[in-house]
């Protein structure tokens, strides 16, 4: 990622493309001025980043110039999706931008207990596992956290199949947010597998974190099996994740639970959690019974009981 020549080349398409601002006053063509400021691909995008220091903008810029392919999609991305600030039609949406995990959040997001808790899960080894193959240099797919709010809808969240430009949108019901940090953790856990889930599907299972052969094909088999019954796409992605999750995400998931809470109990203690939104699929498939189910429940009490706190209580 350090090669001299290839990072001029990428850096100067984009500098000589416009897409770059290096003193708030609007994209510019100034090649000289961009070469010396690589932030200003992203600045203009990113919620108060008028407040940011000079030290800050360096940390940007030497992002950029390490990771010249990440930073020529990233910068290619916020200014297909997102308007400018010196546009006339701009809608006052900024973002939030996880340089190194390549996760962006949306201003509705920014500054909740949610987004509280997906910081805190960065250094989860769980979540990064769900969440690896998002950064542009992986994959063509791009994960964006946001929320919407509708009491009619019991969801407590939701993510969206991958548009037009790769953007697999993880969208949390503010009027359905979980009661616990821990809670949402397993929302996050379950919600950023459903977005693996998709990009593995519509990539064809490609890298990194392929799914082993006999499992893909099963996966693709409850795929088929829903599209055969008229479904919808969104509720054939539904209903073939949840089965594939049912059997083979609980103890992933319940160990991302038990990590996030600084492994404080077994795993199983963590398994009534990683079962909500999944249980009935369990049922059907066999893996579990409604008195597995209260076992756990009585498990995850000594969780709640046991006066721990987790990060963002």
């Amino acid at each position: 990622n350090n090669d001299g020549d290839a990072t001029e080349t990428v850096i100067l398409t984009l500098c000589d493309g416009g897409l770059h601002d290096n003193d708030g006053g609007g994209a510019t063509n100034d090649t000289e001025d961009c070469e010396d400021d690589y932030s200003g691909f992203f600045t203009p995008f990113i919620c108060d980043s008028n407040d940011f220091n000079d030290a800050q903008l360096a940390e940007i810029h030497d992002w950029a110039l390490g990771n010249y392919e990440e930073a020529v999609d990233l910068a290619s991305f916020l200014a297909g999706n997102y308007t400018h600030p010196d546009d006339p039609n701009y809608d006052g949406v900024c973002v939030d931008i996880d340089f190194e995990e390549q996760i962006i959040k949306d201003s509705s997001f920014i500054g909740t207990e949610i987004d509280c808790v997906l910081t805190a899960l960065m250094d989860n080894n769980i979540w990064q596992t769900a969440s690896e193959a998002f950064s542009p240099l992986d994959s063509r797919y791009t994960l964006k956290y946001t929320t919407y709010n509708n009491p009619l809808d019991s969801a407590n969240a939701r993510t969206a199949l991958p548009d037009e430009n790769g953007i697999v949108e993880v969208r949390f019901n503010l009027a359905n947010i979980s009661s616990t940090a821990l809670e949402i953790a397993g929302d996050i856990l379950h919600e950023t597998f459903h977005a693996e889930l998709h990009r593995i599907h519509f990539s064809g299972n490609a890298p990194p974190n392929s799914l082993p052969q006999e499992q893909f094909i099963w996966f693709e088999k409850m795929w088929d099996y829903y599209n055969n019954l008229n479904y919808n796409p969104n509720q054939t992605a539904d209903a073939s994740e949840h089965n594939f999750m049912a059997v083979y995400l609980i103890t992933p998931i319940a160990n991302g639970l038990r990590e996030f809470d600084d492994l404080s109990h077994p795993i199983n203690n963590y398994k009534f959690l990683a079962w909500q939104g999944l249980d009935v699929f369990g049922k059907d498939l066999g893996y579990i019974t409604q008195n597995d189910i209260n076992n756990f429940a009585n498990l995850y009490n000594n969780v709640i009981n046991d006066g721990h706190e987790t990060p963002c209580n």
